[in-house]
């Protein structure tokens, strides 16, 4: 279905671009042969497509493979980079709100797709811990874990 659609986009744009450029040749036989070149430039644009039955190979614009599977894997330290910026999103939060704590650690991990996926959010303080997990919760929705001093 997307080769009829890129099938078709290619075939207006050439349309457009064929008219267009019809439209600036100039009066007499450059006129003519201008027009007879557009007309069989806008027949081939509508026969590509059937090309492949002749050719051994398909074209290009239809040649397409499926990626093999590999493993994705992060450039490293880009894991703890990450956990940092949730550390300092997560410290402004409670800062901006008024929350006291002592620590903040983020627990990320990779799966095999090579998404980051965040397992926790640690935080260490002496007392509002239960309002601090349930605001996180619903101001991020990431899993809280109280750590009490």
């Amino acid at each position: 279905m997307d080769e009829v659609l890129l099938w078709t986009k290619n075939i207006c744009i050439a349309a457009v671009g064929s008219a267009l450029f019809g439209f600036i040749l100039p009066k007499g036989n450059l006129q003519k042969t201008g027009r007879a070149v557009l007309g069989f430039f806008m027949i081939w644009m509508v026969f590509l497509p059937f090309a492949s039955f002749f050719a051994e190979d398909a074209p290009a614009a239809f040649a397409y493979e499926e990626p093999a599977d590999e493993e994705i894997s992060l450039p490293e330290g880009a894991l703890a980079v990450y956990e940092a910026e949730i550390e300092n999103t997560v410290a402004s939060l409670l800062d901006e709100n008024g929350f006291l704590y002592s620590d903040i650690h983020a627990v990320c991990h990779t799966g095999d797709d090579g998404v980051i996926d965040i397992s926790r959010v640690e935080i260490t303080c002496e007392k509002d811990g239960e309002a601090i997990s349930q605001f996180l919760r619903e101001k991020t929705g990431l899993v809280v874990q109280i750590i009490s001093e």
